[in-house]
């Protein structure tokens, strides 16, 4: 009895395989990423503390405050006549701000947690 399995042909790939050139590309890619990644750990070691969970994909969750707060300014633009370009634009503008929001709370309290540790060091009563 013959398989009825598709096998690739003609050097091609076959499902839920990855081509020699795609392999290549990934590879690439990871490569960038992980050369990224070292620079801005010799530039900035807070930097690179804040951005390895997106280096690593890990995917942390909105709050619900910050989730009611984006549904509302996504409601509020749907509820304007306003072309898509300029809701896709404030949205941008918008998450970028709370990217940049978020790091400099991150680096706020990477700083204070780093002054109550050399404070513990040096004998001090917290």
């Amino acid at each position: 009895m013959q398989s009825t399995e598709m096998k690739p042909q003609n050097g091609t790939v076959g499902i839920g395989e990855t081509s020699r050139e795609g392999y290549m590309e990934l590879n690439r890619i990871h490569i960038e990423e992980k050369g990224k990644m070292r620079r801005l750990y010799e530039q900035d070691l807070v930097s690179t503390l804040s951005e390895l969970r997106y280096y690593l994909d890990i995917d942390i969750p909105e709050s619900v405050q910050e989730q009611k707060k984006y549904g509302e300014l996504e409601e509020f633009l749907n509820g304007g006549k306003y072309p898509f370009k300029t809701k896709d634009r404030i949205l941008c503008i918008a998450n970028e701000y709370g990217v940049a929001a978020e790091e400099s709370g991150f680096r706020r309290g990477f700083q204070t947690a780093m002054r109550l540790c050399m404070e513990g060091m040096r004998g001090g009563v917290c």
